[in-house]
């Protein structure tokens, strides 16, 4: 038999390419004049933010209040007294400042002193003094009869006793430490009657019988301050 003629070959052909339609060259090339914005990798796009929003974040960090650290001012035992009765040109920077005065006696004769002076003292490193009970009455003799009530935080952890001492006012009554640190207590009555409870004598109860207006509120320590205590009081050292 004649062998089988061979099988011709046969090319496929490509199929042809379909030419971009304008519509979709269009949407590839943005226009002229308008910003692409690029997809971000989860397929949304992301914004800048305004500058309104900005300057409204810039505003609020600008008003935050900056405390300034005083350089304290050192002056003799002899003069602590003027110096409370806001006499001589470090009691008129004392007064100017508004702010209550830290004494740093490091010899402890400041303590000593005042002790003889008629103020409220209520001492960190006494249990029977440095409770609430006991401050509240200070406190409370203090602006009704128009005398010092000095916090003596000596001998004691700098860095925490504030914080401690904030924490017992405002066991008296809630914000009892920044209407002291404000001087806003000695300025209301509405505040320093809340001092007053029915156990107390009859004659305190009165709040319209206050000297209030001649209060002071002074911290006094033997060791260096912590800083927060410098920010927030008058420095002076007693040599």
């Amino acid at each position: 038999m004649p062998p089988k003629p061979a099988a011709a070959k046969t090319t496929p052909t490509k199929p042809a390419t379909k030419a971009p339609t304008k519509a979709a060259t269009d949407n590839k090339t943005p226009a002229k004049g308008v910003n692409a914005t690029a997809p971000s990798k989860t397929g949304a796009t992301t914004k800048a933010p305004s500058s309104g929003a900005t300057k409204a974040g810039t505003a609020a960090k600008a008003a935050a209040p900056i405390k300034k650290v005083l350089v304290p001012e050192e002056i003799q035992l002899k003069e602590i007294a003027g110096v409370m009765n806001y006499g001589g040109a470090v009691g008129e920077k004392l007064k100017q400042s508004g702010r209550w005065m830290l004494i740093i006696d490091r010899n402890g004769n400041c303590g000593t002193f005042l002790k003889y002076r008629d103020v409220n003292m209520i001492q960190v490193t006494s249990q029977a003094q440095f409770a609430t009970e006991p401050m509240r009455k200070a406190l409370m003799g203090s602006l009704k009869f128009g005398k010092p009530a000095v916090l003596d935080i000596s001998d004691s952890d700098q860095e925490k006793i504030m914080d401690v001492a904030s924490e017992k006012y405002n066991e008296i009554y809630p914000e009892c430490w920044t209407d002291l640190m404000d001087h806003s207590i000695m300025k209301d009555d509405n505040k320093w009657g809340k001092l007053y409870q029915e156990n107390d004598p009859d004659d305190y109860d009165n709040k319209y019988d206050y000297h209030a207006d001649q209060f002071q509120f002074i911290v006094l320590t033997n060791l260096d301050p912590a800083s927060t205590a410098m920010e927030n009081f008058f420095p002076v050292i007693v040599n």
